[in-house]
């Protein structure tokens, strides 16, 4: 069996008969990427406007037998969070506040 070296790969087969990646394909891929990011900032917004640290537990009681603290732990509400003393509770994510209680007042809810 013998192969014919006169045999186009892809690449060659593209540029030849479609042509090279020129100013049309260029502005089309910049009007497509430019409308990609609507959506990403919309998925993002919903995203972070889901999130609700209270209700996903990222804080805990300082005291395990606090029945107060340990009764809004269980059925967490923004309310009932905001009305614990700050000494009673702490963020679990300490990586994400510089204190145990600096982001306290900067759920929504709170306010």
């Amino acid at each position: 069996m013998t192969f014919n070296s006169a045999v186009l790969t892809f690449d060659e087969i593209l540029t030849q008969y479609i042509g090279d990646f020129g100013r049309g394909q260029k502005l089309i891929v910049l009007i497509v990427s430019v409308l990609a990011i609507p959506n990403g900032l919309i998925s993002l917004l919903w995203v972070m406007m889901t999130i609700d640290p209270i209700k996903n537990h990222h804080w805990q009681c300082v005291d395990p037998s606090d029945a107060t603290c340990n009764a809004v732990y269980v059925a967490p509400s923004s309310q009932d969070f905001c009305d614990l003393p700050a000494d009673t509770w702490h963020w679990t994510n300490s990586g994400d506040h510089s204190s145990p209680h600096s982001a306290r007042n900067t759920h929504t809810e709170c306010t």
